[in-house]
């Protein structure tokens, strides 16, 4: 079993200090203005909060600036209906429908274990997942937006209606897929996979599974979700995780300063301003809860709150309260002893394949709503068809140029006239797998920051 590093992925690098130190990838906040003649794709992936200000994570883009235009059109109509297949195909394995703690716990034991028929299950849908995965460029996760901008190349995205071919139910799926395969697969806390997805989630949760979150909200809403308290659960708890993996994975654990860790993770900066590390007691008594990436539990959403706000506050109150007392009063040398056996890796798991199934559960239903996976495809197909047919009518072919094409050589053998072929075009001879690869997304991590400082 394998984990897709690419969910999240840190290089070690080597800077003018002889100390090595953990470095996120460079972010790439270019939008996909480089596809004339659209409009520029606004990046609706929120950065989490002043965290990423300072030394948190800015919201991870997963696509470069050619990565709309490398997408094939037809590919994309042709493999979405399998790509919903082959997301189900791993659904039904780690995250099934109505699935219990208990029976999560089993699935993740046999899978964990060599040689079992669900591992080995798992591994083939897995293989059979890949193909429509690297179709939508879903390395890491799926953007709609980039899907809608390879679709439709010249249409501002704000004036793409929410109609029933949208496809964001199904890609949200692909993703919940990606997550679960990812998830089950982590035993160890303390490794670099399981740092990688965890300061992935933190950085965009929920925004791959989902739009827009509220307490019972419509199923007519384009990619909602009515899970908003679970939700919020779940990112806490990815936040938690966060917190206790910092020492971890820091450079100088005997001199961490776990107080302004927290204060920098669950709370706001005092203004936009002012950078400096936000004191702990002041944070936990009137500070400004950072959010997440959704409608529904952004900042201003969780300031309104006081349910949540005072979950925060508790959260980080009692991870305070489980370090050592000689700890919380130097703040160095952090013994996480205590916080480890408080919040268990394996109950983190459980809580994330459970969140999965239930946000699959509302996907299906939607999709359902919709006609069906096969209605959602044929109404795209008409969708993108009359966008194309609207776009030629408004841009009609310019006039033939001057050919370009290299003549024919004619040369004389054995006393014949003999036609050699032209070369071949460097540019008609440059594969999409190669601009592709030039074309290749970066991400940024500002968590570097945070464990340099450390």
């Amino acid at each position: 079993m394998r984990v897709d590093r690419s969910w999240a992925d840190l290089t070690t690098v080597e800077e003018d200090d002889p100390t090595h130190r953990i470095q996120g990838l460079q972010d790439d906040e270019r939008t996909l203005d480089s596809v004339p003649p659209a409009e520029p794709l606004e990046n609706t992936q929120h950065s989490p909060g002043g965290f990423s200000n300072v030394s948190g994570t800015t919201a991870v883009t997963s696509f470069s600036a050619a990565d709309a235009a490398d997408l094939d059109q037809d590919d994309l109509l042709h493999y979405l209906p399998i790509l919903h297949r082959e997301s189900e195909g791993i659904l039904n394995v780690v995250a099934p429908d109505q699935a219990t703690e208990a029976s999560l716990q089993l699935i993740i034991n046999e899978i964990r274990k060599p040689g079992t028929r669900t591992g080995k299950t798992l591994n083939k849908r897995d293989t059979s997942f890949a193909l429509p995965l690297d179709t939508f460029g879903g390395h890491d996760s799926i953007r709609p937006e980039v899907i809608l901008r390879s679709l439709f190349p010249t249409k501002p995205i704000r004036d793409i209606e929410s109609g029933a071919w949208r496809p964001d139910e199904i890609l949200h799926k692909a993703n919940l897929a990606l997550l679960a395969r990812d998830i089950i697969s982590l035993e160890e806390r303390e490794s670099l996979d399981a740092w990688n997805v965890v300061r992935r989630l933190d950085s965009t949760l929920p925004s791959p599974f989902l739009t827009s979150v509220q307490s019972g909200a419509s199923t007519s809403i384009l990619g909602g979700s009515a899970l908003l308290e679970e939700t919020f659960n779940l990112a806490l708890e990815v936040r938690t995780q966060l917190a206790i993996l910092l020492p971890i994975m820091a450079q100088n654990p005997m001199n961490f300063n776990m107080d302004e860790t927290l204060a920098e993770i669950f709370f706001e900066p005092m203004s936009k301003e002012d950078s400096r590390p936000v004191d702990l007691k002041s944070a936990i008594r009137d500070g400004r809860t950072r959010g997440w990436g959704a409608k529904g539990l952004e900042s201003e959403d969780i300031q309104e709150n006081i349910k949540f706000r005072q979950a925060v506050r508790q959260r980080v109150t009692k991870i305070k309260d489980s370090l050592p007392i000689e700890r919380r009063a130097d703040n160095n040398a952090v013994d996480l002893e205590r916080l480890l056996s408080e919040f268990p890796w394996s109950s983190f798991v459980i809580q994330v394949l459970s969140w999965v199934s239930q946000r699959n559960r509302e996907i299906e239903e939607k999709i359902r709503g919709k006609g069906g996976v096969g209605s959602i495809s044929k109404l795209l197909e008409n969708e993108v068809r009359a966008y194309r047919d609207s776009s030629s009518l408004m841009n009609p072919p310019a006039a033939p140029a001057a050919s370009t094409t290299t003549p024919r050589r004619v040369t004389q053998q054995n006393g014949r006239n003999t036609e050699a072929n032209a070369p071949e075009s460097r540019s008609a001879s440059f594969s999409k797998s190669a601009r592709k690869a030039i074309g290749s997304p970066y991400v940024y991590d500002s968590l570097s920051v945070l464990l340099c400082r450390r």
